[in-house]
């Protein structure tokens, strides 16, 4: 399928799942597809869609519990307001050229199990986002690799990430520093990806 979205799709006011990924879908998001309140599952990933977000994303997503935007050309900040999505499960935003600050109330989003951010234009002061993201205690995998604009050091906070992680992957970051010795908190991880960064000093025992 191919074209684009139209805006009459508001009209589905029952709708509780949307799947168009992997289609040549063009053009820009609807605003009005973020006002179904009834939506549990957004999937547009594997489109051409480009443009920003809708500022107020997430203010009527109250039902919403999966969120695929993945491998599309959008562009812009993720917006503050996807925190509202209360219910959201699943939050895949990789693979395009989201720009701007990670918002630093992701922690609001409580039964968040996978955040994949990969591949995008990305930053974060301090990675000041993973205080927040500490909230989230259900987290399962946590990807922001390929985000050159991240930076700064990995802060001692990552070892208080969920009890439940078991993928933390952030290469091509630019982060600094040394690994900290908390990261060893993290009892159930299996998976840890920090290559392509300046990372210094010794690999901890933990």
């Amino acid at each position: 399928m191919a074209g684009i979205i139209p805006h009459e799709i508001d009209n589905l006011m029952n709708l509780q799942v949307l799947n168009l990924e992997i289609n040549n879908f063009a053009g820009s998001i609807p605003p009005q597809i973020f006002n179904i309140s009834t939506l549990r599952t957004i999937s547009l990933g594997g489109n051409q869609l480009s443009g920003h977000l809708p500022s107020n994303m997430g203010l009527f997503l109250p039902n919403m519990e999966k969120l695929y935007l993945n491998f599309n050309h959008l562009v812009g900040s993720i917006p503050m307001y996807i925190s509202n999505a209360s219910q959201l499960t699943l939050l895949d935003m990789s693979n395009n050229y989201f720009s701007g600050s990670i918002p630093d109330n992701m922690g609001n989003l409580r039964n968040l199990k996978i955040l994949n951010l990969l591949s995008n234009n990305l930053t974060s002061s301090g990675m000041s986002f993973l205080f927040s993201l500490t909230n989230c205690r259900v987290l399962e995998n946590l990807l922001l690799g390929i985000n050159s604009f991240i930076s700064g050091e990995l802060p001692r906070v990552v070892g208080n990430l969920s009890s439940s992680l078991e993928e933390f992957s952030a290469p091509a970051c630019n982060i600094r520093g040394s690994i900290p010795s908390e990261i060893g908190n993290l009892s159930q991880l299996i998976y840890l990806e920090l290559g392509g960064n300046k990372l210094i000093g010794q690999i901890p025992t933990t």
